[in-house]
């Protein structure tokens, strides 16, 4: 059994990178053993004997992630974590039970635990990768924050108006650019529905795509609608409607809108322009028309 530990150990140690992993136990004995294992899978250790010594640690030193007992001498597992959230000290971690209770693992899912280990003759055969799927949970976790903080900065940050709403159309969020295009400030439009600012016509085609989107039709993304701002002057946007679920369960539409009035003014312009060109070419077309027939005929 002891070699094949070791060779597991020596896997683990040539993949992981170091990891910095806090392991509270008031058994000294079994303290020292497990930061052995953890040592020789490559992870650095620090040892704690007690709540308030793991807190003063955690504050001072903050782990990756911590081993914590479930019962200490000062204080129990429930009190260190509650005392580290009041603190706002976030630290995955994986509690350390000398009972197989199922209501004790339950209780301490509850309160926030990525796991736990009993203290019995498989801890150090499971040791190992209970917390390497730990660490790789917290990392994914650090990945996906990453992940919002960008997208938080590109929405915030987008030129183009972005607004989500749920499935009745009230709007959950908005970005800045929505704001300045409807001229409603960003609290204003927060929970107002887009029945608002849309006309009934726009409002009975923007319906039309979200039901496609949720029946799973293809609908032609961009789209035009027409809509009115707050002071009463009308918009045209180009917008690109995706339907956000949660599982598999629609939950609402995110919308991304660009404003195009100048430049469908400027075609209908152009338009304007071209047809009264025509007009005149067609008007002179009709004068020498005349003159060839009036004038130059009855002369030839």
């Amino acid at each position: 059994m002891r070699g094949k530990l070791q060779d597991a150990c020596d896997i683990e140690k040539s993949t992981l990178t170091p990891h910095t992993i806090l392991v509270v136990e008031d058994d000294e004995a079994l303290l020292r053993l497990i930061q052995k294992n953890l040592q020789r899978a490559g992870f650095h250790t620090e040892g704690a004997s007690n709540g308030a010594e793991a807190i003063s640690h955690i504050v001072s030193n903050p782990p990756e992630l911590l081993l914590l007992d479930y019962r200490l001498p000062d204080m129990t597992c429930n009190q260190v974590v509650e005392t580290l959230a009041e603190q706002q000290r976030s630290i995955p971690f994986i509690v350390i039970t000398g009972h197989g209770d199922e209501k004790v693992a339950v209780e301490m899912m509850k309160l926030g635990a990525r796991d736990y280990l009993v203290k019995d003759t498989a801890l150090l055969d499971l040791l190992l990768s209970v917390v390497k799927r730990s660490l790789e949970q917290s990392a994914l976790e650090k990945q996906l924050a990453d992940m919002e903080k960008q997208y938080h900065a590109i929405f915030e940050n987008a030129s183009d108006a972005i607004w989500v709403q749920d499935l009745d159309g009230n709007i959950i969020t908005a970005n800045e650019a929505t704001a300045r295009l409807l001229g409603f400030n960003r609290r204003e439009l927060a929970g107002m529905n887009v029945a608002r600012f849309l006309s009934k016509e726009a409002l009975d085609a923007s319906v039309e795509v979200q039901q496609k989107l949720q029946q799973g039709e293809a609908i032609n993304n961009p789209y035009e609608l027409r809509l009115n701002r707050k002071d009463g002057t009308e918009a045209i946007l180009r917008l690109t409607t995706n339907l956000l679920l949660s599982g598999s369960h629609p939950v609402g539409f995110q919308h991304v809108a660009r404003d195009v009035t100048e430049e469908r003014r400027a075609q209908e312009n152009l338009r304007f322009y071209l047809q009264q060109v025509t007009k005149a070419q067609e008007e002179e077309r009709k004068h020498i028309a005349r003159e060839l027939h009036d004038v130059t005929a009855q002369r030839l």
